[in-house]
């Protein structure tokens, strides 16, 4: 078992991605509002140029980060919590649970910044 910060951080990267997932819920039905993780800083989506189309391009990547952040996260909590990974390599365990997360990250905030300089006048 590694730590209680360790399965508070996952705890914490898990309800990251399950309120990711709640935002692609209710962007999905309506307008996605001004939100700071899907809207660009001191912007408004009424500086958007097409709403429509930066709604169809992020929503899919938003389901698809928020569901692999919030299943990283839980397999944090299990790791953090349980026995069941101590017979992995601390290598193996390192890049299920801090790599790939990052690196989902990393891939949704560049498709982010791809859409904010295409889609809003800065």
């Amino acid at each position: 078992m590694m730590g209680n910060l360790d399965g508070f951080f996952s705890l914490i990267i898990m309800c990251y991605g399950i309120y990711s997932l709640y935002l692609w819920f209710t962007c999905r039905k309506g307008q996605i509002s001004d939100n700071c993780m899907l809207v660009p800083r001191d912007e408004t989506m009424a500086g958007c140029v097409d709403a429509e189309a930066y709604k169809a391009y992020i929503l899919p990547r938003l389901l698809v980060f928020g569901a692999l952040i919030a299943f990283f996260g839980l397999l944090g909590v299990i790791d953090a919590y349980t026995t069941l990974t101590e017979g992995l390599s601390i290598f193996l365990r390192l890049a299920v649970l801090i790599v790939v997360p990052f690196a989902v990250l990393i891939w949704f905030a560049v498709c982010l910044k791809r859409m904010h300089k295409k889609l809003w006048v800065l």
